[in-house]
């Protein structure tokens, strides 16, 4: 009988021990998986904002037409927005829709009759088009890639249309790319607009962007094919993705992707950042096939094993800590993978930590694209190289942490200059600044001797200077169209020594190399 109560104590305690085992296992597996899932949707979501900006960064590009320009052409427009919707499946069209005054309508109309013989500008009025009424202006989708299956827009005065008006309104008050609200075409189809201002010169004040407003660059997606793709497949399968936009305060889904009506209670939600001036969110829910399709069968292997032969049960134990030792170097592995990626991408930070403005690194890579450009236009491209006159004895004398705050005083005045959108300037090192102006030409010395002004202007006292009672620089500047047997590197050479003349000729002034005469010269 003593026997027999043992026997079948061990049995109790044994079947215990194995479900309690099998438990924890269970709950192990959960919570690794768990994890998993929020990196899994956590990379997703990062994924997703990746691939919106990047489409919509196509904006700015075909924007670069009208930099210093009021007059681009029709065919000049289409050829670069083909070229962009051969490469973007997503962007269903591209518009250029300018702010017409009344009086310029009559000719605006006649030019493009030209090649469109019915073209007029219209309003639609019960679902049909009619011809605008006279008013003080107009906002007209005036150039239209493709034109097939987008006639509907063309000529269709966008500021008469309560949707398009408020948009058209928001993204010219803010300066800035601006996102509409999800909208359905005539077919069922799901769309948004992405909008950029276009100004004639850079607003200074609030009020002063519609006096100064040139009109939009528009750009329609489709959502499904902007979003669908990018959702990844695999792991993506057992997870049932929403997006929200929560703007407004009466939310709404811009794109719902359920593969299982059966839920968990394993639920993240992700903002997506600013996206065109909206505020988009991920929200994930792992359905029933995430978890069975990753976790393993030992838990049920210990149960049905421990209750069979108790034996056994040593054996199990083993095998269920190997298999908690796995998951969590599994764990382990990706989150150090994770980390690793963080490092490589805050290596790879393109700004200067002090000043806040463009580092070598981008200075060299912008220098070379722009080049590059210049010499398959044939138009002229611009380098300054400044350097802080005497700044290693503003430091002995002042300190070097007002060294520093005058070094980003100075990089945020010549940012404030530097306002076309491929303008660039980069702290070259120490003291030194290095800026790069495409297609500026003759105003070049004329804008640096400007900045070497407000520089000085800035009044910042340097007893120490034998140039100046204020801090001030020295700028050497270069101009050129490049050719094929030329570098970047000889173009900064040529810049570097207009610099050193200038130092050489007493600093605070701007030497430049004369590309006719091949010479240097210093102004003032």
């Amino acid at each position: 009988m003593k026997s027999r109560f043992w026997a079948i104590t061990a049995m109790i305690v044994g079947v215990l021990s194995t479900a309690w085992l099998s438990v924890q296992l269970y709950q192990s597996e959960q919570r690794a998986l768990e994890r998993d899932f929020e990196y899994f949707v956590e990379n997703q979501a990062q994924l997703i904002h990746w691939r919106v900006e990047a489409s919509m960064s196509v904006l700015y590009h075909l924007s670069t037409l009208y930099q210093g320009s009021d007059s681009v052409t029709e065919v000049e427009f289409a050829n670069v927005a083909d070229g962009i919707l051969a490469r973007h499946r997503e962007i269903t069209a591209l518009e250029w829709v300018p702010k017409v005054e009344h009086d310029q309508r009559q000719a605006l109309e006649q030019q493009l009759q030209q090649t469109y013989t019915a073209f007029t500008f219209v309003d639609l009025q019960q679902g049909q088009r009619v011809t605008a009424a006279p008013r003080d202006s107009y906002l007209p989708v005036y150039y239209l890639r493709p034109l097939a299956n987008n006639e509907e827009r063309f000529g269709l005065d966008l500021a008469q249309q309560p949707h398009h008006a408020d948009v058209l309104k928001q993204a010219m008050m803010s300066g800035s790319l601006l996102i509409s609200p999800v909208h359905r075409d005539a077919e069922g189809g799901r769309h948004i607009e992405a909008v950029l201002p276009i100004y004639h010169s850079l607003p200074l004040t609030e009020s002063s962007r519609e006096p100064l407003l040139m009109g939009f660059v528009i750009g329609v997606f489709d959502i499904d094919l902007l979003l669908r793709e990018t959702i990844a497949g695999g792991q993506g399968l057992y997870i049932d993705y929403e997006i929200v936009d929560r703007t407004e305060a009466d939310g709404y889904t811009v794109l719902n992707l359920a593969n299982s009506l059966s839920k968990t209670q394993t639920y993240r939600e992700v903002e997506l950042g600013e996206l065109g001036q909206r505020s988009w969110y991920l929200l994930a829910r792992a359905n029933s096939l995430f978890f069975t399709s990753q976790r393993s069968i030992n838990p049920f292997i210990v149960a049905v094993g421990g209750i069979v032969a108790l034996l056994a049960c040593g054996s199990f134990l083993w095998q269920s800590r190997r298999q908690n030792k796995e998951i969590e170097q599994l764990v382990q592995a990706r989150t150090e993978e994770l980390n690793r990626v963080n490092q490589q991408l805050t290596r790879q930070s393109l700004t200067d930590g002090l000043t806040q403005i463009a580092n070598r690194r981008q200075f060299d890579n912008w220098l070379s694209q722009e080049w590059e450009s210049a010499r398959r236009t044939k138009k002229t491209i611009t380098l300054f190289v400044m350097d802080v006159d005497n700044f290693k004895d503003y430091n002995d004398r002042y300190g070097h942490l007002a060294g520093d705050r005058v070094l980003k005083k100075i990089a945020r005045m010549l940012n404030s200059q530097l306002n076309r959108p491929r303008d660039l300037l980069a702290r070259y090192g120490g003291e030194e600044f290095a800026a790069v102006l495409p297609e500026t030409g003759n105003k070049a010395v004329k804008f640096a001797d400007s900045l070497r002004a407000m520089v000085e202007a800035l009044g910042i006292p340097h007893e120490g200077s034998d140039v100046s009672d204020s801090v001030t620089i020295s700028i050497g500047v270069a101009t050129m169209v490049p050719e094929l047997d030329q570098t970047p590197e000889q173009f900064f050479e040529l810049a570097d020594q207009a610099l050193y003349r200038a130092k050489s000729q007493g600093r605070n002034c701007v030497a430049y190399h004369n590309e006719q005469q091949g010479a240097l010269a210093t102004l003032g």
